[in-house]
């Protein structure tokens, strides 16, 4: 069984409102899942406070500036993989903060091109006895916050201008898309894009969650797009430009993986 739970509250925000802490809503979203045996799940927390722009497009968290956790039952407990979504000056705090917790780190990179401020991702897995694991998924989003609220970050809006044609976009990347926050996102079976804007001018930023062929990859660069990382675990990519023309060569680069994870084995 596997359930998706996404906060479309800012939990990390400097905001008066927030009476409770992070930590604590964390901790009511596990304590929802606790009595589902098997039960796989991800947390999603948006990060509306951190104001990042590039290219003259707005980064909200529907574009991909969150954080998250993803829980699997597993022999030795609950696997967990999570990704934290920081400025650059917060990386190190919250890297031995990670490790201080239990975490192992398994990768350091960057989703963006050319943003302002700039954002790092850092990837983190654990495993062992599911409260343990929890807690200190807790403990991570609590300090994220609280550092947060002592630099006085004020949540910015969540929604993205633009004129997308819902339609015209399905087509163009082949696959279904789902409207968040004025945001057009895209799932393929190892890849999530989102992309806002206009028909003539939009921005466009993905995760391959695993490298896609060179011939896929090229075709992605020569449409426009950027790579932000590439790496064996994931390829991130940005692009500004027309969907028609990045469309097509995104569910390229997306069709790859799913032809290799499908392809058989000598």
């Amino acid at each position: 069984m596997r359930a998706a739970l996404v906060c479309a509250a800012a939990l990390l925000a400097a905001s008066a409102a927030a009476a409770e802490s992070s930590a604590d809503f964390f901790q009511g979203l596990i304590d929802q899942y606790k009595p589902i045996e098997g039960a796989e799940f991800t947390i999603v927390v948006p990060h509306p406070e951190l104001r990042v722009n590039a290219d003259g497009f707005a980064l909200t968290p529907a574009m991909g500036v969150r954080s998250s956790f993803a829980f699997t039952p597993a022999k030795a407990g609950t696997s967990v993989s999570g990704q934290l979504c920081l400025l650059e000056s917060e990386a190190g705090e919250m890297e031995r903060a990670a490790l201080e917790a239990g975490f192992k780190i398994v990768a350091v990179d960057e989703h963006f091109i050319g943003e302002t401020p700039k954002l790092v991702f850092v990837h983190l897995e654990r495993r062992g006895e599911r409260d343990a694991a929890t807690d200190a998924a807790r403990k991570l989003l609590d300090l994220l916050r609280q550092r947060r609220v002592a630099a006085g970050l004020q949540p910015g809006p969540t929604r993205a201008a633009g004129s997308l044609d819902r339609g015209k976009i399905e087509a163009a990347f082949s696959v279904p898309a789902k409207e968040d926050e004025g945001v057009l996102r895209l799932s393929y079976p190892f890849a999530e894009v989102s992309v806002r804007g206009t028909m003539d001018k939009a921005a466009v930023a993905g995760v391959l969650s695993k490298e896609p062929d060179a011939s896929a990859l090229a075709a992605l660069v020569k449409a426009g797009a950027r790579l932000a990382a590439v790496s064996r675990r994931e390829t991130a990519f940005w692009g500004v430009g027309r969907p028609a023309e990045l469309g097509p060569a995104v569910a390229a680069a997306a069709g790859s993986l799913r032809e290799k994870e499908e392809a058989p084995g000598p």
